[in-house]
C-alpha cells in the first residue's frame, strides 16, 4: 500500500507533464477562422529535458491525439511527434539551446511537411495552407520560449524514467548566461511582434466583419422598399378599383343589367393596368360572379355565374379587406394571395372584389436588386414559407430554415454569422460560412426578406493579409536569432573569463599568486567588476601578507617568553627559601603564556571567519553569476553585493589595524587644546546626509557652561563619536538620534580647573537585549538583534571606542530596552580647561546653539576652518598630511587672497564638481573616479595657488594607495567646507566693499 504513494512523491513531474500536454491542445487559443494556437507541446518539451526522448515521445502522442478530435486528420499528431524525436535526438548530442533546435526545426522540416501535407493531403488552397503552415511555424517557436523560460525558472528535479538504457536519457546541463541572454533576447523581439500580428488579425477581423454587417443593412434597404412599394400599389389600386365599380354593382343588383358591358370594360382595364394580379373578378349580392378578366380560368371554364357565397359570408361587421395566406388552388396552382374587397353602397353591402397576386412577379423584384451574384435573397412569410428568392434550389411555398446544418452567431438583432457543421477542417467551414441580414417588412404582415452574403472572399482577403504578416513575423524572428547569437557570446565571453580566473581563489593566492587581469567589454558593470576584482586581489594579497607576518611575530613572542621562564627556572633552582615565590611566578607565568597562545588562537580564529565572509561572498556571487541563469537585474545585484562585501572586508582591515595598536601599547594619546563645539559639528557635517536620507532628526546640545576649550585628543574623540553615532543611525530606522555634551563637575586644582565631562548619545533604534549589554564590547560581538545581513559592521567599532574611552581616563556605560533606544555615556572625570587661549587659536561656542541647533560660521575675519582628517591612523611622522602638526592632526588654514574674478571661477567649479562627482562618488568610492577626483582638486590648488586644497586632494589619493577605507569617508565627508569657506570669504569681501 506504501510503495505507490512513495513512487508518487518521487516521481509527479512526469505525470503532471503528460497532463499538461494534453490540456494544452484542449485549452487552445482562437486566433481567427479556424486557427487556434496550441500548448501542448510547452509539457512535451519538458518531458524531453526532464525525463528523456521517450518520455517524451509518449508526451508528444498523448499531447497530438487532441488534434484527431478538433481537425479530423493524423497530420497534427505526426508533426507534434516529429518535432519531440528530432528536438530530443539534438538534445542528445548536448545541443542545450531549447530555442534554437526548435527554430531550426520548424524552419528547415516541420514547414515544408506541414505545407505538403495540407496542400496536397488535404487539399486546401495555397493561401489558406500558407497560413497554416506559418501559423504552426510561429506557435512553435512561442512555446519554445515559454519551455525555456519555465526551464530557467523552476529548478525542477530530473527523473530517468526512460525504459532504456544509456543515451535514451541524456545529461541535461544548467542553462548558462549566454543561452539565458539569447532567449530573452530572441522573447523581446518575437513575442510583441507575435502578439502585434495576432491583434491586428483580430482586428482585421471585427473590422471585416463590422463592413459585413453594414453592407448587408444598407443592401437590405432598397430591397425592402421595392417589395413593399409592389405590394402597397397593388393594394391601393384594388381599394379605388372597388370604390369605382361599388355604384354599378349596386344598379346591376337593382336589376339594371345595361351597367353590365361597362363593368366588364373596367375589370379589364384594371387587370391591365396591375399586371400584378393574375386575375381579377366582382361577384354580386348573391356571390355570382358577374365579371371577370380574365373570363376563363387556367383550365379554360368561364368564370361568369360561378357561386362564390362563401366570399360574401367571410365577411365581418362591418366588412373588412380580407388578405388571404400564400396558397394554390386546384384551378391557380402558381402560388399567390387573394385580396377579397368588399362592395358597400350607403352601408348596404352590394357585392365584392377578388383580385388574385402573382407572387412570381416578386422574384423579379429580388433579381433587379441583387447588386451582385454572390448575394441570396430570400422573400419567406411567417411560416417560412418560400414567397420568391434568387436561388435556384428554392421554390415557391418550400420551407425555408437559412441556419439548418450549422451554428449561428449574432452578430446585432437582425444580422447572424452561420457556420456549417461540415466539413470536419474548421478551415474550411469558414470559408463556407455564410452573413445573413433578416429583416421583417413593416407594410406587409408576416413577410421577411432574408439576405444571405457568403464569407469566402472576405476570409481569403484576410487569409492573404495573415500570411504576410506572419510571414514578416518569421523573417524579423530568423534576423532576431541572427543577432541574438552573436550580442549574447559578446556579452558572456568576459564573464566566462573572469570565472575561470577566479576558480580556487584561495589556493591560488597561497601558492602561486594572481595578476590582474582586463577584460574586454562595452559594458560598464562588466568593466567595474574587472577594476573591483583586481583592487580586490592587490588588498588580499597584501593583507595574507599582514596576517603571516603577524602570525610569525607573535610565535616570536611566544618562544622569547619560553625562554625567560626557562631562565628564571635554572636561575631559582638553588633558591629553596624562595620556592614558593617562584612556584607562584612560574604559574603566572605560564597562564600568560597559555593566555597569549588562546589570544592568539582566537584572534586567528575570528579573523578568519571574518575575512572568509566576505570573502565566500565575492566567490559566491561570481559563480553565481556564472552558473545561475540570471536577469539583467539580479547580474546587477550580485555585482552590487560584490562591491559591498569587498567594503566591508576593508573596514574590518581598518578595525583589525586599531585593535593591534591598542593591543600592542603603540597608540599615543596626544593632548592639546580642543574646541568640543568644533568637533561636533564636523561630526553632525559628515552624518547630516545619512539622517536626512534616512528621515532621521540628529540633534546636538552642548551645556552652556562648556565654554572653553579643553586638552584632550581630538582624534580619538572624533573617532569615539563617530563610532557611536554612525551605530545609532545604522540601527534607528525611525525617529532621531541626539548627542548631549555637558560638564558634571568643576574643580579647581593647582595645575588649573579640571571638570568632569559627559557625553551622551542616544538613539530612538532597535535596542539591546539585557543579555547582550555585558557582552557588545567584545571583540567581533554584536546583539541578538543586530544582523550583519542587514545592517553590516564587524563588531569592532564598540571594542574600540570602550578601549580609547580607557585610554583617555574615562569609562562607557550603556542604558537600552530592545525596540525603545539605546543611551551610550562616556564619563571623563578629570579634563582640564585651556585658560588663556591665544588670539589665533579656539573660539569656544563657535558654530553651535546651546538649543541643540548648529548655527552658521561667522567669517568675519575672512578665514575659515576645516574638518581634521582622521591623522591618528597615519604613521607618527607621516609628513603627506595636509597642513599636519606635530600631534599628527590637520590645522585649520586661511584661505589665501586672490581677485574676485579668480574666486568666483574656482567656486564655480568646487560647486559643479560637488554637484556632478561628489554626491555620488562620496557613497559608491570607486578607486578610479576617486583618483581623477583628488587629482582635479590637486591641479585646482597648484593653479590657484591654495595649498589646503592642493593637499586636499593628494590626501585622497594617499588614502587610497593605503587602501584606507574610513580615512576616505572622512576626507569626502570634508568637501562641501572648502567651497563653503571660500563663499563666506567671498560674501565677507563684497559686504566690506559695500560698507566702504
Amino acid at each position: 500500500m506504501g510503495k505507490f504513494p512513495n513512487l508518487l512523491q518521487k516521481y509527479w513531474l512526469l505525470p503532471c507533464l503528460l497532463l499538461a500536454g494534453y490540456g494544452g491542445n484542449y485549452f487552445k487559443l482562437h486566433i481567427f477562422f479556424g486557427v487556434d494556437f496550441l500548448f501542448g507541446s510547452i509539457a512535451t518539451l519538458l518531458v524531453l529535458v526532464y525525463c528523456g526522448l521517450p518520455w517524451g515521445l509518449v508526451s508528444a502522442a498523448i499531447a497530438g491525439s487532441h488534434t484527431l478530435i478538433i481537425w479530423r486528420h493524423g497530420y497534427g499528431i505526426l508533426i507534434i511527434m516529429l518535432e519531440a524525436l528530432v528536438v530530443g535526438l539534438m538534445l542528445r548530442r548536448r545541443q542545450t539551446n531549447l530555442v534554437l533546435v526548435n527554430s531550426l526545426f520548424w524552419l528547415l522540416i516541420g514547414m515544408p511537411l506541414v505545407y505538403i501535407f495540407y496542400r496536397w493531403g488535404l487539399d486546401m488552397t495555397p493561401v489558406t495552407t500558407g497560413l497554416i503552415t506559418l501559423k504552426q511555424a510561429a506557435n512553435g517557436i512561442f512555446n519554445s520560449l515559454i519551455a525555456s523560460f519555465l526551464i530557467t525558472g523552476f529548478g525542477l528535479p530530473k527523473q530517468n524514467l526512460s525504459p532504456l538504457k544509456g543515451p535514451a536519457f541524456f545529461a541535461w546541463k544548467k542553462i548558462s548566461f549566454e543561452q539565458t541572454l539569447f532567449n530573452l533576447l530572441v522573447a523581446f523581439i518575437f513575442f510583441p511582434l507575435l502578439f502585434i500580428t495576432v491583434f491586428n488579425g483580430q482586428e482585421a477581423f471585427l473590422q471585416m466583419e463590422k463592413q459585413t454587417v453594414q453592407e448587408l443593412t444598407t443592401l437590405s434597404i432598397p430591397i425592402k422598399n421595392s417589395v413593399e412599394d409592389w405590394y402597397q400599389i397593388h393594394l391601393e389600386g384594388a381599394e379605388v378599383f372597388a370604390t369605382k365599380i361599388s355604384p354599378l354593382v349596386a344598379e346591376i343588383n337593382q336589376g339594371n343589367g345595361a351597367q353590365l358591358p361597362a363593368l366588364n370594360l373596367m375589370t379589364q382595364t384594371m387587370q391591365t393596368a396591375f399586371a400584378g394580379f393574375s386575375n381579377i373578378y366582382v361577384g354580386d349580392r348573391q356571390g355570382k360572379i358577374i365579371a371577370s378578366s380574365p373570363e376563363s380560368n387556367e383550365v379554360g371554364e368561364s368564370r361568369l355565374g360561378l357561386i362564390q357565397a362563401e366570399k360574401m359570408t367571410g365577411f365581418s361587421s362591418p366588412p373588412k379587406i380580407q388578405i388571404s395566406p400564400l396558397h394554390r388552388t386546384n384551378v391557380n396552382i402558381n402560388p399567390h394571395i387573394a385580396i377579397t374587397i368588399p362592395l358597400v353602397v350607403k352601408n348596404s353591402l352590394e357585392g365584392f372584389f377578388n383580385a388574385s397576386l402573382n407572387l412570381a412577379k416578386t422574384k423579379e423584384l429580388l433579381y433587379a436588386d441583387r447588386v451582385t451574384k454572390e448575394l441570396n435573397i430570400t422573400l419567406i412569410n411567417g411560416q417560412n414559407q418560400v414567397i420568391a428568392s434568387t436561388i435556384d434550389d428554392l421554390l415557391p411555398l418550400e420551407s425555408y430554415q437559412p441556419f439548418q446544418g450549422g451554428n449561428p452567431r449574432d452578430l446585432n438583432p437582425s444580422t447572424y454569422h452561420w457556420y456549417p457543421d461540415k466539413p470536419a477542417n474548421p478551415t474550411l467551414r469558414w470559408r463556407n460560412s455564410y452573413y445573413y441580414h433578416i429583416l421583417s417588412l413593416d407594410k406587409i404582415n408576416d413577410w421577411q426578406l432574408v439576405i444571405g452574403l457568403p464569407a469566402r472572399q472576405s476570409i481569403e482577403k484576410l487569409q492573404i493579409q495573415s500570411v504576410q504578416k506572419l510571414g514578416l513575423l518569421l523573417f524579423l524572428s530568423l534576423v532576431g536569432l541572427v543577432i541574438a547569437i552573436s550580442v549574447s557570446k559578446r556579452v558572456a565571453n568576459p564573464l566566462l573569463t573572469l570565472a575561470k580566473i577566479t576558480t580556487d581563489i584561495p589556493a591560488k593566492l597561497q601558492y602561486q599568486g594572481l595578476t590582474p587581469i582586463a577584460l574586454h567589454s562595452e559594458v560598464s558593470e562588466v568593466i567595474t567588476l574587472n577594476e573591483n576584482f583586481n583592487e580586490m586581489l592587490i588588498t588580499l594579497q597584501n593583507q595574507f601578507k599582514t596576517i603571516k607576518q603577524a602570525r610569525d611575530n607573535l610565535e616570536v613572542r611566544v618562544a622569547e617568553r619560553t625562554n625567560t621562564l626557562i631562565m628564571i627556572n635554572k636561575q631559582l633552582a638553588g633558591e629553596i627559601e624562595e620556592r614558593q615565590r617562584i612556584e607562584v611566578k612560574l604559574r603566572e607565568a605560564k597562564e600568560n603564556a597559555e593566555l597569549a597562545s588562546g589570544i592568539k588562537s582566537e584572534f586567528l580564529a575570528n579573523i578568519s571567519h571574518e575575512i572568509r565572509t566576505p570573502m565566500n561572498a565575492i566567490l559566491g556571487f561570481c559563480d553565481l553569476l556564472l552558473q545561475k541563469d540570471l536577469s539583467l537585474s539580479q547580474t546587477k545585484n550580485y555585482l552590487n553585493a560584490i562591491g559591498s562585501s569587498s567594503k566591508v572586508l576593508l573596514a574590518l582591515i581598518d578595525d583589525i589595524l586599531d585593535i593591534s595598536k591598542i593591543e600592542a601599547g603603540k597608540l599615543v594619546i596626544n593632548l592639546e587644546p580642543v574646541d568640543l563645539r568644533t568637533i561636533v559639528r564636523e561630526i553632525k557635517q559628515i552624518f547630516d546626509y545619512k539622517a536626512e536620507s534616512k528621515g532621521l532628526l540628529l540633534t546636538i546640545q552642548v551645556d552652556e557652561t562648556l565654554s572653553q576649550a579643553i586638552y584632550f585628543d581630538a582624534v580619538r574623540l572624533r573617532q569615539i563619536l563617530f563610532n557611536l553615532v554612525g551605530n545609532a543611525l545604522k540601527f534607528t530606522e525611525e525617529g532621531q538620534v541626539f548627542i548631549y555634551i555637558g560638564v558634571e563637575d568643576i574643580r579647581s586644582r593647582s595645575q588649573g580647573t579640571y571638570i568632569s565631562l559627559a557625553i551622551e548619545v542616544t538613539d530612538t533604534g532597535i535596542g539591546i537585549a539585557p543579555e547582550d549589554q555585558a557582552r557588545i564590547f567584545d571583540v567581533f560581538t554584536q546583539s541578538q538583534g543586530q544582523s550583519t545581513r542587514k545592517y553590516g559592521g564587524t563588531g569592532l567599532g564598540l571594542t574600540i571606542t570602550k578601549r580609547l574611552t580607557s585610554l583617555l581616563g574615562g569609562e562607557i556605560s550603556l542604558f537600552s530596552r530592545p525596540g525603545e533606544g539605546s543611551t551610550f555615556i562616556l564619563r571623563f572625570p578629570a579634563v582640564r580647561l585651556v585658560e588663556n587661549l591665544p588670539e589665533s587659536g579656539f573660539s569656544p561656542g563657535h558654530g553651535v546653539h546651546s538649543d541643540g541647533h548648529l548655527g552658521a560660521i561667522a567669517s568675519n575675519n575672512a578665514t575659515e576652518r576645516f574638518l581634521s582628517a582622521r591623522a591618528g591612523d597615519m604613521a607618527p611622522n607621516d609628513k603627506r598630511s595636509i597642513n599636519q602638526s606635530g600631534s599628527g592632526q590637520y590645522s585649520p588654514m586661511a584661505v589665501p587672497l586672490m581677485d574676485q574674478a579668480r574666486r568666483q571661477q574656482l567656486i564655480s567649479l568646487l560647486a559643479q564638481e560637488e554637484t556632478n562627482v561628489w554626491s555620488t562618488l562620496r557613497h559608491t568610492l570607486v578607486s578610479r573616479q576617486l583618483r581623477n577626483f583628488g587629482d582635479r582638486l590637486a591641479s585646482w590648488g597648484t593653479e590657484y595657488g591654495w595649498d589646503d586644497l592642493e593637499a586636499y586632494g593628494q590626501g585622497i589619493i594617499q588614502a587610497l594607495e593605503d587602501f584606507d577605507s574610513r580615512r576616505l569617508e572622512q576626507l569626502m565627508g570634508q568637501f562641501p567646507q572648502y567651497r563653503a569657506s571660500l563663499t563666506e570669504i567671498a560674501a565677507g569681501v563684497d559686504s566690506r566693499h559695500t560698507a566702504e
